[in-house]
């Protein structure tokens, strides 16, 4: 799949998750709905301009100490809003 076509199908499915109620997004609010519009235009362009950060977080086993796993966290660091968690623009 093309970077291009991986983003389009992204963005299909950010802006059907903002009119989605199913497991796989969450409804606007009626109050939001211009901010959360608005923040999806800036995701749009942090995704062009590759702003998203990938972090990495080990997975201890509390027993033993030994890391058994990695995490995949996504971060923006939002250019005038801060760094803004996963729960805000997924």
């Amino acid at each position: 799949r093309s970077r291009t076509g991986s983003v389009h199908m992204f963005n299909a499915a950010m802006l059907s998750a903002a009119v989605d109620s199913s497991p796989f997004g969450r409804p606007v609010p009626a109050a939001g709905g211009v901010e959360a519009i608005r923040l999806l235009g800036e995701l749009r362009q942090a995704l062009e301009r590759r702003e998203l950060v990938l972090v990495y977080q080990p997975k201890f086993d509390l027993r033993t100490s030994a890391i058994v796993g990695v995490e995949a966290l996504i971060r923006w660091p939002h250019p005038g809003r801060g760094l803004l968690m996963p729960d805000l623009f997924l």
